[in-house]
């Protein structure tokens, strides 16, 4: 959800391109986020190539009221450390996948749709999905 305020008014969409004709809309590009864009292909942190939007956050809660955005996480990943060599790559991955399935199994309906933008992460649910004996096909 990309986000953009101006004037005392909060304004919210899933496409920059929605702020374009909106009155006070700058379109002043972000020159740190097109250099990220440049360098790895990707922009990094809740930028956009325009300075006055930003993203929300992942897992994040937006509320605006009376001209104050605020902004409250409500998950965030739990990291485990390992020793370095203590196990190996292979069973770290195995484990992963195993995760992955039981996490995807618990939310599955009678029918179910995935988006495939083309990316890896949505032809890998795609995938697990489609190997899930209760579904349908996907």
């Amino acid at each position: 959800v990309y986000l953009w305020e101006h004037g005392g008014v909060f304004r919210f969409a899933t496409e920059c391109k929605a702020f374009l004709n909106c009155p006070g809309f700058s379109r002043k590009l972000d020159e740190r986020a097109l250099a990220d864009y440049m360098q790895l292909t990707y922009i990094t942190d809740c930028d956009t190539l325009y300075a006055d939007v930003k993203l929300l956050p992942p897992a994040t809660i937006a509320t605006y009221a009376d001209g104050v955005m605020t902004m409250r996480t409500y998950w965030e990943p739990r990291m485990e450390r390992f020793q370095s060599g203590s196990r190996s790559f292979d069973d770290l991955a195995d484990e992963y996948m195993h995760l992955l399935e039981k996490a995807i199994a618990v939310r599955l309906g009678a029918k179910n749709l995935v988006l495939l933008t083309g990316g890896l992460d949505s032809r890998t649910l795609g995938g697990i999905i489609a190997r899930q004996p209760r579904t349908q096909p996907v």
